[in-house]
């Protein structure tokens, strides 16, 4: 594989990161009631977000939001070894 490849085939991780995430978040709001649960939720809050189930299509857009975190990471591993990130290499 030539590096220009390399570049291009990571670059397209990091389109297809942004891609999935807004994808997958606009999917799972579009299809159904997300519920909005969070740490300062009372437990009739839970209770009742247990006892209503969310339809498939926000768990599409949950999965689609999970892929693109594995693209991002991809992105994220090949940015910081390119010569303007230097994270991976010593100064």
């Amino acid at each position: 594989m030539t590096a220009r490849l390399h570049d291009r085939l990571f670059a397209l991780c990091g389109v297809l990161f942004v891609v999935l995430e807004l994808g997958g978040a606009f999917l799972a709001m579009a299809t159904g009631k997300t519920h909005s649960l969070t740490v300062s939720s009372t437990t009739s809050d839970v209770a009742t977000a247990i006892a209503h189930p969310v339809g498939a299509g926000v768990w599409v857009g949950a999965y689609l939001e999970i892929v693109s975190v594995c693209f991002f990471l991809a992105f994220a591993a090949w940015f910081a070894d390119k010569p303007g990130g230097r994270l991976l290499r010593p100064l």
